[in-house]
């Protein structure tokens, strides 16, 4: 699986061995990407609200890999050198009808 050198060096030799499926890794992956937890309240479950209905709610995202088929600690989605991975977002809201 790895090439020999070959002198004089054959550059188009190389370019093809660069793009071979004895450097790819398995991009099998389970990401942790969107996660919605909410809970409404109505006036008929609690009369003393003073509004029809109130919806409170917990937005996660991007939370990270949960398993990854391969052993090089390669994330598949960010494949160049430098690239960051998406920044984790936590988001709380409330909506409230009256």
């Amino acid at each position: 699986q790895v090439p020999s050198l070959v002198y004089p060096n054959n550059t188009n030799r190389n370019v093809f061995y660069q793009n071979s499926a004895a450097l790819v890794e398995k991009a099998d992956h389970i990401r942790l990407q969107n996660i919605n937890l909410s809970y409404q309240l109505d006036k008929t479950q609690w009369h003393k609200l003073p509004f029809s209905s109130v919806q409170i709610y917990v937005f996660a995202n991007n939370l990270g890999l949960l398993w990854k088929a391969n052993k090089a600690c390669i994330d598949p989605d960010y494949t160049a050198a430098f690239s960051m991975p998406d920044p984790s977002s936590i988001s709380i809201g409330c909506k409230i009808n009256l």
